[in-house]
């Protein structure tokens, strides 16, 4: 049996860093689930934070009837204008937000829904503002169809 010296390990002078397939070095592994992750998660921020319906009052509701000026089937939301009868023979037009279309289908809805000029009756969340206008919860179309909003 033979006794041998074990020669001492040294430190190198730059910290050693694993190697990839190809041969090159990874300066950063650590990083790489730390950059993906934090990738993933400011990708779910913007959902999240499209906007706030802190300017409805969702602890009241309206009711509107009137005629359909506008019907803007877009995303992020699909809005509705419609003109209802004012104080002294004026016309106030309500600017009501909806959800989306992918929302808006799932209930039912459809781009033809309604047309400028249909008569509704909408219920809504108004706006805390007091300006003539809220968020949808539903909507009966001159037919008698009834759509959540």
């Amino acid at each position: 049996m033979s006794v041998g010296i074990r020669a001492a390990r040294t430190t190198p002078s730059r910290p050693v860093h694993p190697r990839r397939r190809d041969g090159s070095v990874a300066r950063f592994p650590k990083l790489c689930p730390l950059l993906l992750m934090s990738g993933l998660l400011s990708a779910s921020v913007p959902a999240a934070a499209h906007h706030s319906i802190t300017m409805f009052d969702k602890h009241r509701t309206a009711r509107v009837e009137g005629a359909v000026t506008r019907f803007e089937w877009a995303n992020p939301h699909v809005y509705i204008e419609v003109a209802a009868p004012g104080p002294r023979d004026t016309k106030i037009t309500y600017r009501i937000e909806s959800a989306s279309i992918n929302m808006l289908m799932r209930y039912g809805w459809r781009y033809d829904s309604m047309r400028t000029g249909d008569r509704i009756t909408a219920v809504f969340n108004p706006l805390k503002n007091g300006r003539p206008g809220g968020l949808l919860l539903e909507v009966t179309l001159a037919n008698g169809t009834r759509l959540k909003g």
